[in-house]
């Protein structure tokens, strides 16, 4: 397993936690050398120490008790000795041999390391044996000493106590070099230890120094090696941010570990990718608004265009509305005279005989022409109705109405036709009559008949004027609805600029993340494309609405003399 793919918390607790074994082994083997040298310098301190000073004391001691010896010949050659002289030695016999006892009990009770030392001390405790048993001989001499006043029985004493010391003289030398062997054992032995501890601590401060070293080099390579393995990884995901802060989704994170870092990166990675994918996602949605503000505007224009014209037309048709009611009212009173000819002429009809039958014929084809216009009336009242179905269908298309329209004027157009040969054949009736004279009067009932039948014509004329006003009603109520698409309309195109504003607002926004998509490219052409749009669309609104804002409208002039394609669809209706 390499290092990078181990989690950061387990580089650093096998780091540190190899650097505390060594750091642990270090202090054990400082405190084991240091409590080596403590036991050494202890046993120094406690055995060969008070050793050598046990010894020195009882050789000292030793000495001390021979010159005591000795001193006793000094009193015993003086011929004026006194008693005391030999009990001043005695006294400090029993001094010394406190001593001696003290520091030999030191000797005996004290453990010997090495076998040579307990051979020295076995042989030093005969050699003292024998050593004090002599001199419990010398002591009971000196004792007897002082205590005879006989000069002989003191020279006697004397003598045996000079065969005694000279008995004493090779054991105590020879005890005397025991314990010159058992000095320089044990000053060989201390000095053995001495080396010994200064060796060790040699050694020890040789191994303490290479295993710091050791654990340094360690330190500084795990360190680097650690540091390496964060440091790096660590400035790579700071340039990666770098570069995300300043808008380059296309930079590359090249981490390949699965460490804590290496975790962040991948999260980073996939997070960058998530960002670019919604920023991508955001330029497309930004297009699409774009381009459906774009047909938007288009179809606003369009609908614009479309309710400028329907506009027009349908003030024309207004117009011609008005001026077909105008006719029509002019149809009535021109009935109405014809029934005030009819009531003159009624005096002379029994004076016409054969004119009043082709008055009568005359009359009868009034009676036709006048169903005619009955039927010109009831096809009215439908296109009225038809004329209203297609104004509320206006709001969406406003194509069907110029149908209606036509329908309208070729009924128009019949209704002059009939109006016209009603004014003929009036014209023809009263020829006629005058022709007639007399023979009119024969002819009063179906004068008066005619009179009736203008009277209905002038009723029916007067129904198809309130018809004409319902559709002129309608016709302004569909105008009105008109302009009130094209203000729509030119609101429609104005939301559509915005949004199409906001839309390129929004993709220039984005356009500062680079996703590396050559979607992004060509932003400028479609932006110039929607602004030209949008200011033709801008003049076709304003045109449209000043055309519906004019005082006066244009009207047009009804031809209701000729049949159209329309008029022949409307009969097939």
């Amino acid at each position: 397993m390499k290092l990078k793919d181990i989690k950061i918390g387990s580089r650093l607790w096998t780091a540190f936690g190899t650097l505390i074994v060594i750091m642990v082994a270090i202090f054990s083997l400082a405190f084991y050398t240091i409590t080596t040298l403590s036991s050494n310098m202890h046993n120094i301190e406690v055995n060969r120490m008070p050793d050598l000073i046990d010894f020195s004391k009882m050789d000292c001691e030793r000495m001390t008790i021979r010159s005591q010896t000795l001193e006793v010949f000094m009193y015993g050659n003086e011929s004026n000795a006194t008693q005391s002289g030999f009990a001043n030695v005695l006294e400090k016999r029993n001094k010394s041999w406190k001593v001696v006892d003290k520091h030999w009990a030191n000797i005996l009770n004290r453990p010997r390391q090495s076998e040579k030392g307990r051979e020295l001390i076995a042989q030093l405790k005969g050699e003292y044996d024998d050593w004090r048993t002599i001199y419990v001989d010398l002591d009971g001499l000196i004792k007897a000493l002082s205590q005879t006043t006989d000069n002989e029985e003191k020279n006697q004493l004397m003598a045996k106590y000079d065969e005694t010391y000279h008995r004493m003289v090779p054991i105590s030398d020879k005890m005397g070099k025991t314990f010159v062997a058992a000095l320089e054992n044990n000053l060989s032995n201390t000095n053995d230890m001495i080396a010994k501890n200064e060796k060790q601590s040699v050694s020890a401060r040789v191994v303490i120094i290479i295993s710091m070293l050791t654990a340094l080099l360690f330190t500084i390579i795990v360190s680097l090696l650690i540091t390496n393995s964060i440091t790096k990884p660590l400035a790579k995901g700071v340039q990666f941010a770098e570069s995300l802060s300043n808008g380059d989704l296309t930079v590359e994170l090249d981490v390949n570990q699965k460490d804590e870092i290496g975790v962040l990166a991948y999260s980073l990675k996939e997070m960058t990718n998530k960002l670019k994918e919604v920023i991508e996602n955001i330029i497309s949605g930004a297009d699409n608004i774009a381009d459906a503000s774009m047909q938007m505007s288009a179809t606003s224009q369009q609908m614009s265009q479309g309710a400028s014209e329907q506009a027009s037309s349908t003030e024309e048709v207004s117009s011609s509305m008005e001026e077909m009611t105008s006719n029509i009212l002019q149809n009535a009173d021109n009935a109405l005279q014809t029934e005030k000819i009819s009531t003159v002429a009624l005096d002379g009809v029994n004076k016409v005989g054969k004119a009043s039958e082709q008055s009568l014929t005359s009359i009868k084809e009034i009676a036709q022409k006048i169903t005619i216009i009955n039927d010109i009336a009831f096809q009215t009242n439908i296109l009225a109705l038809n004329a209203a179905v297609e104004a509320a269908r206006a709001g969406e298309q406003g194509k069907g109405f110029a149908v209606v329209a036509a329908e309208v004027r070729k009924l128009a157009e019949r209704s002059k036709i009939a109006a016209d040969e009603i004014g003929i054949l009036s014209k023809t009736s009263v020829d006629v009559t005058e022709g007639a004279g007399k023979l009119m009067t024969d002819l009063a009932p179906e004068i008066q008949k005619t009179a009736k039948l203008v009277q209905e014509i002038a009723a029916a004329s007067q129904e198809q004027n309130n018809g004409a006003e319902q559709i002129n009603s309608a016709i302004q109520q569909l105008n009105s609805v008109t302009q009130q698409n094209a203000a729509s309309a030119e609101e429609l195109a104005s939301s559509s600029e915005e949004l199409a504003g906001q839309a390129e607002q929004l993709k220039e926004i984005v356009s500062f993340f680079k996703t590396g998509n050559v979607s992004q490219s060509g932003k400028t052409d479609k932006k110039s494309y929607h602004h030209a749009a949008i200011q033709t669309k801008t003049a076709s609104a304003q045109k449209a609405k000043s055309q519906m804002n004019q005082g006066s409208p244009k009207g047009a002039r009804l031809n209701m003399f000729h049949e159209t394609e329309s008029d022949n669809r409307f009969e097939k209706i």
